[in-house]
């Protein structure tokens, strides 16, 4: 039965009473079918009052007590929001692929906070061979670009960021204890096939007397239990769908990650791309082989000998193909167009999604219209060619995406239908990574598997 509110009851009472008044006389100068029908009215009006009050008090409650705590311990560590630790005591700032970006970043933002305080604080990438050698070389190549491009945006922040390369396991306990750190923070990790090497830092990391803090990295806040989540293989929609959370910012100040450059430990060099791209074992895509085989054709083609005689040709065109007998050489072959790919790091995800939200104005960027031109060939794969290795890399924040296809839309009274395609793909990845954080186990992984296309564990 429909919830009618007590106001359109008591309207509904009157226009039944007045429409059977002329009706059989009764003592309350209405029908019997018009009585029982305000009756049973009024009844449902209190019951759906009572019923709307109780489920709002509900709701408060949950989002009062998940505000306090955002996920239950889960055995020796608790995961909770980046901004609900303590901020005075020494940090360690680990930062894992998924997470290489300088903005919107919830854990500097908590280093920034602690300098504030006077903590002693640092942060470090590591180059685990173990870790990233399952990796295509094109990924690993991005990953080397993306790591090198944070390290600017760092310095531009006025901090410095710690390059370290061997194993995990043993260079987070001793670069803690070289800082003075008391906790290790980094971002939760979901996807299975990176848990493993995970879980055995973490628990080396313990065993030095460190105290792990994972931050939960979500667009938004989700209110309910995890009873009610859907099962599996029904449409995504949030039971309680909190507001979106809004970019983690830097505190005021010229330069809010200077106490990241006032560690005594050496930063160290970032390794040789060459030597990087020999760890890769992992199989490239048939998209990425075509390309790479389609550079070696055009750096064959670009060679001096061939660029002068394709000049030649070009400058005696007319008179000279209607000269040429039918056994003559072929023609110099003109070089291949090199399909669009993103470089890494966060500038230029940062750069290439705001020509994405403006691909319906023109532009004198060549990068750019290299891009539409890839957007034009397929608007349905075009988000995942374009930005898959940046997200998945955390270059790119589901956060920043999401706000700024809403700012667009605010700003230019339009919504066009590539913005409301990456809207909806950041939406139901923060989705299935809810599912995922939803039946967690963090001894073999979590229940909900997170193999897909803007995941690390995906081999397309």
């Amino acid at each position: 039965m429909d919830r009618v509110c007590p106001q359109r009851a008591v309207s509904f009472q009157r226009v039944c009473v007045a429409k059977f008044a002329g009706s059989r006389s009764h003592a309350f100068g209405c029908s019997p079918w018009a009585q029982i029908r305000c009756t049973l009215t009024t009844q449902v009006c209190q019951r759906s009052s009572s019923w709307r009050t109780s489920t709002r008090r509900e709701l408060v409650s949950r989002a009062k007590q998940r505000s306090r705590v955002v996920l239950d311990s889960n055995g020796s560590r608790t995961l909770a929001r980046a901004e609900s630790f303590p901020v005075s005591a020494p940090t360690l700032l680990w930062i894992r692929v998924g997470d290489l970006r300088a903005r919107d970043h919830p854990g500097l933002v908590q280093l920034a906070r602690a300098a504030e305080d006077g903590a002693q604080v640092g942060a470090v990438f590591v180059f685990e061979e173990e870790e990233i050698k399952p990796w295509a070389p094109s990924l690993l190549k991005y990953v080397w670009q993306s790591v090198e491009d944070l390290r600017m945006q760092v310095r531009m922040l006025g901090g410095e960021l710690i390059v370290r390369v061997g194993s995990a396991d043993e260079e987070i306990p001793a670069l803690a204890k070289q800082i003075g750190a008391t906790r290790v923070l980094l971002k939760e990790e979901l996807e299975w096939h990176r848990y493993h090497h995970l879980s055995r830092t973490i628990n080396s990391a313990e065993d030095a007397g460190l105290e792990i803090c994972e931050w939960v990295d979500a667009l938004r806040p989700f209110l309910g239990s995890a009873s009610d989540f859907p099962p599996p293989g029904t449409p995504y929609a949030f039971p309680a769908k909190a507001a979106p959370q809004p970019c983690f910012l830097f505190p005021e100040a010229a330069s809010p990650l200077a106490a990241l450059a006032k560690c005594t430990v050496p930063f160290g060099d970032m390794p040789p791309l060459s030597m990087v791209l020999g760890w890769a074992k992992g199989e490239e895509s048939e998209d990425e082989l075509n390309i790479q085989l389609m550079e070696a054709q055009r750096q064959a083609l670009m060679q001096p000998e061939q660029v002068r005689m394709r000049r030649e040709i070009d400058d005696t065109f007319v008179n000279l193909k209607a000269a040429v007998p039918a056994t003559a050489p072929a023609w110099p072959e003109e070089p291949p167009e090199i399909p669009f790919r993103m470089p890494g790091g966060e500038s230029s995800a940062h750069n290439f999604f705001e020509a994405w939200m403006n691909f319906y104005v023109a532009t004198s960027n060549i990068e750019h219209q290299r891009m539409h031109q890839r957007v034009l060939e397929d608007k349905n794969t075009a988000f995942f060619h374009v930005f898959r290795s940046a997200i998945a890399t955390g270059c790119l924040s589901t956060r920043h995406v999401y706000h700024a296809c809403r700012k667009y839309e605010m700003e230019s009274y339009r919504r066009t239908d590539l913005i409301d395609m990456a809207t909806r793909i950041v939406e139901k990845r923060d989705f299935e990574q809810h599912l995922a954080r939803r039946d967690a186990v963090k001894k073999h992984g979590p229940g909900w598997s997170l193999i897909g296309y803007y995941y690390l564990s995906q081999r397309v």
